[in-house]
């Protein structure tokens, strides 16, 4: 045999997504052409040694948010003569994965909050933390817990910004904690967005 072909024959998801070879071979070289889709080997070999090349070829996707929409693939065998084989079909599933948001930096500390009696309030994060997410764009809610209360219903969580106006709270006390629960409708860009 002397060349074998794999061709995405849809790829929403642009160049981050494509074909490469898992494994290798002496006699046969490949190459991946991204404007394309077609992944290409070339070089004389065996019908086992194409079989098992064939076998090693993978998709691949980079997008966090793919689109799940089923890609179909075709492959083609040629012979020392050029002689194409039939297109084979195969298809691959994609699952999208949801990826946790996050906090950034993951600790907070040493920063430490001064609250100073009858100043009114004070913020509970440093201006250089943010929130990021890979796979989305909004955020739909948010929980933030204060522990340790030694003043009762004195010590309260408020979140004073004007881009929450379309926020919805629940909070729940106990004698040492306070849990607030903010719930963004239809959800809180994360581009340039202030919390608290």
């Amino acid at each position: 045999m002397s060349q074998a072909t794999a061709t995405i024959l849809s790829r929403p998801n642009g160049l981050s997504e494509g074909l490469r070879l898992a494994a290798s071979s002496s006699l046969v070289t490949s190459r991946y052409d991204a404007t394309s889709g077609v992944f290409v080997m070339t070089g004389l070999a065996s019908v086992s040694q194409y079989l098992a090349l064939l076998k090693s070829v993978v998709y691949y996707n980079s997008d966090q948010n793919p689109n799940t929409m089923p890609r179909r693939i075709t492959l083609n065998v040629f012979d020392d003569k050029n002689a194409s084989s039939n297109a084979a079909l195969t298809l691959v599933v994609i699952t999208a994965v949801n990826d946790p948001p996050e906090i950034l930096p993951a600790t907070l500390f040493p920063s430490t909050l001064r609250f100073v009696e009858e100043s009114g309030s004070s913020s509970i994060l440093p201006s250089s933390v943010s929130v990021f997410d890979p796979d989305s764009a909004t955020v739909r809610s948010m929980l933030v817990e204060l522990s340790n209360i030694e003043d009762g219903a004195s010590e309260v969580i408020t979140a004073s910004q004007a881009s929450l106006t379309t926020t919805t709270s629940n909070t729940t006390r106990s004698p040492s904690s306070l849990r607030t629960e903010y719930a963004f409708s239809p959800g809180l860009p994360l581009a340039g967005a202030t919390l608290f």
